[in-house]
C-alpha cells in the first residue's frame, strides 16, 4: 500500500466534506480538522511490488506534500520493555536492550560488507541474544520458544506471550509444521475449494495458467493455504476482518477449541476480548497476484497456525517470549528491528542464526534506509 497516496487521499476527502458545510475551510489542510497519525519509520516501509529502494521510500508519507504541515512529537520510552519490580542488575540489561534496539532500528550499530555489498549491512548479535543452532536449528528454536510445549499448549496465557518470528512464509510453513507433528491429539484437515480466473489484457493473448493441482501447493501471500491441519488447543491468526465490533481483525490470534466440519470455535487470547469464544466459517477470499495474470478465488477458514508468523505480520504483537528463525538473512527495511522489539522482557529474545559456510557466526543483515529519516526532526 502507498502510505502517501492514501495520506493524501485522506485530505482530498475531509476537503471535500467542508466544501458543503464551511466552504471556508476547503482550503485549509484536512479541511481545517486535526489528524492524529501514529508512526515508526524504524519499521517495514510501505509494500511496493517490484519497487526499488527509492520507490520504496517515495511511498511514506514523509515524502508528501502535506508533511511540512505536520507537527511532529516524539515518544522516547520504549514502552514494552518493562523495568518495573526489578532489581538494578535487571534494570540495567532493560536499558542496554532499550538502546541496542533502538541504535538498530536507526542503522547505528557497527557493519561489515559481505559478498562484496556495496553498502555495508551486516551486524553483530550480542552473545546474550544468540541462540545456538547446534544440530537441529528448528528443534532449538522451538524449545527455547516453546518449552515443555506437550503439557503447556493448551495453557492460554502459555501462547499468549510467545511465538517465533521469521522473514519468510516457507519457514513459517515448516516451524508451524514440524510443531503440530509434535502434539498429541487427532488432526482435522480443511481442504479449501478454488476457482481460477483469468484477468488478462486481451482476448487474443493466449495464457497458459497452471492446473489448480498445482496452486493448491503455493504458498499465497494474503490467502489462507489450500491445506489446513488443525488440532485443539492450537494458537491461530485471523488473517482478515471478520467483525471489528468484537475485536475480529487482521492479526487477532486465538486458539482452536472445537472442530466442525465446516467451521471452527476458538478463544481469542489477545485483545479486548480475550477468553471469548466464537465461531470461525469458511469465506471467500480472492488475491491478485500482481507477477500472474489470473486471479485466485478461495473459500477457506481466513486463519493461519501461528506457532510461528512473519516478521511483518507481527507487527503491532507484544509478546513476552521472542524467538527469531534466520535461516536467511532479513530482506527489507525495518524487518529486523520489528522482530527484536515485540518482546516485552529483557529476557524474553533469542536470535537463531543459520549461518552459511561464508557467512560470519553471530552476524546477519540489518537493513536500514537511513534516507527515510531526513525529513524528521
Amino acid at each position: 500500500m502507498n502510505h502517501r497516496n492514501a495520506f493524501e487521499a485522506v485530505d482530498r476527502t475531509f476537503r471535500d466534506l467542508m466544501r458543503s458545510s464551511t466552504p471556508s475551510l476547503e482550503e485549509k489542510v484536512f479541511g481545517g480538522k486535526s489528524i492524529v497519525l501514529g508512526s515508526d519509520f524504524r519499521q517495514t516501509l510501505p509494500v511496493v511490488p517490484k519497487g526499488s529502494r527509492e520507490t520504496i521510500v517515495d511511498a511514506s508519507i514523509s515524502r508528501s506534500y502535506l508533511w511540512s504541515h505536520c507537527r511532529i512529537f516524539k515518544l522516547s520510552i520504549n514502552m514494552r520493555l518493562q523495568s518495573e519490580n526489578l532489581n538494578s542488575l535487571e534494570i540495567e540489561k532493560v536499558d542496554k536492550l532499550r538502546k541496542w534496539i533502538l541504535d538498530l532500528g536507526n542503522g547505528n550499530l557497527p557493519t561489515i560488507s559481505t559478498c562484496g555489498e556495496q553498502e555495508p549491512t551486516w551486524i553483530k548479535i550480542p552473545d546474550d541474544y544468540l541462540l545456538q543452532p547446534k544440530n537441529d536449528p528448528i528443534k532449538s528454536i522451538v524449545e527455547w520458544v516453546y518449552p515443555d510445549l506437550q503439557r503447556k499448549y493448551v495453557d492460554l496465557n502459555y501462547l499468549r506471550e510467545r511465538c517465533i518470528l521469521t522473514p519468510r512464509n516457507d519457514c513459517v510453513e515448516k516451524l508451524n509444521s514440524y510443531i503440530i507433528s509434535a502434539i498429541q491429539g487427532e488432526s482435522h484437515i480443511y481442504l479449501s475449494a478454488d476457482i481460477l480466473s483469468q484477468t488478462s489484457g486481451g482476448s487474443d493473448i493466449q495464457d497458459v495458467s497452471p492446473p489448480l493441482e498445482f496452486l493448491n501447493t503455493m504458498i499465497i501471500s494474503g490467502l489462507p493455504n489450500h491445506k489446513l491441519e488443525l488440532k485443539l488447543g492450537v494458537p491461530i491468526m485471523l488473517i482478515r476482518n471478520i467483525n471489528q465490533r468484537f475485536g475480529l481483525c487482521n492479526g487477532t490470534r486465538l486458539i482452536v477449541t472445537k472442530l466442525g466440519v465446516k467451521f471452527i470455535q476458538a478463544k481469542v487470547i489477545t485483545g479486548n476480548n480475550i477468553g471469548r469464544i466464537f465461531n470461525i466459517n469458511r469465506i471467500v477470499l480472492t488475491s491478485d497476484d500482481p507477477k500472474t495474470s489470473f486471479t485466485i478465488t478461495r473459500v477457506q477458514l481466513p486463519i493461519r497456525i501461528c506457532f510461528a508468523m512473519t516478521i511483518n505480520k507481527s507487527q503491532g504483537q507484544t509478546l513476552r517470549h521472542v524467538g527469531i528463525y534466520l535461516p536467511r538473512p532479513v530482506f527489507s527495511h525495518g524487518q529486523l528491528y520489528v522482530a527484536v522489539s515485540r518482546t516485552s522482557s529483557h529476557y524474553g529474545l533469542k536470535i537463531l542464526i543459520d549461518h552459511k559456510d561464508d557467512e560470519q557466526p553471530g552476524y546477519t543483515q540489518n537493513i536500514v534506509y537511513k534516507e527515510v529519516f531526513n525529513n524528521l526532526p
